[in-house]
């Protein structure tokens, strides 16, 4: 079939040289593509200028004086000082977010139990937190609520049931009939029910 090739084609394009892998590697050293990225040969400054950082980022001066140490030593030019801290500065970034990205997975799956929990969530869910709400403007401070908020603990389902069943109790207390008047319970008695009252 190589004898079908027409005589346009060029000798060297009907069959490929035995070593037409280096030939090519050779050639593309040869002529690297046009947007090919240029190499820093820019000589290192004299002095740094201070680096741009992303908003939200800092760093201290004590870092950046010994990073301008290290930049200096290795020679680097300014603009290639500049990748080396934003590489740092994305690191930076990534570890202060990852506790927030894990607090804010961590309530979703709480909420996501509570819903699905066949004692408070599902149906009974609007009456769970009315409980809960009854439990905690009776026991509770405005304090309470805040650290329940501010920490998401509010948003365990644990917690949530735990308030919801004081809530419960404290409705069930309330006197139902026109007899002798019964005081309502303590909150330690409701939480610990087998202590023994001192005489």
């Amino acid at each position: 079939m190589i004898d079908d090739v027409p005589d346009a084609v060029p000798e060297e394009a009907r069959a490929a040289p035995a070593s037409w892998p280096d030939s090519l590697a050779q050639r593309a050293g040869d002529n690297p593509p046009a947007d090919a990225e240029p190499q820093d040969n820019a000589p290192p400054p004299a002095d740094y200028a201070a680096f741009v950082l992303p908003d939200g980022v800092a760093i201290d001066e004590a870092t950046l004086g010994e990073a301008r140490a290290l930049f200096a030593g290795a020679k680097l030019s300014q603009d290639s000082a500049q990748r080396f801290v934003d590489f740092y500065a994305g690191k930076i970034r990534a570890v202060a977010e990852e506790p927030h990205r894990v607090w804010e997975e961590t309530q979703q799956q709480w909420v996501r139990e509570i819903s699905r929990d066949q004692e408070i969530g599902g149906s009974r869910l609007k009456a769970t937190i009315e409980a809960a709400g009854k439990a905690i403007d009776r026991f509770g401070t405005p304090g309470l609520r805040e650290v329940l908020n501010f920490t998401g603990a509010g948003n365990h389902p644990e917690v949530v049931r735990f308030f919801a069943r004081i809530g419960r109790a404290i409705s069930e207390d309330q006197p139902v009939s026109a007899g002798p008047a019964r005081m309502a319970r303590s909150a330690a008695e409701m939480l610990f029910p087998t202590m023994q009252k001192e005489e």
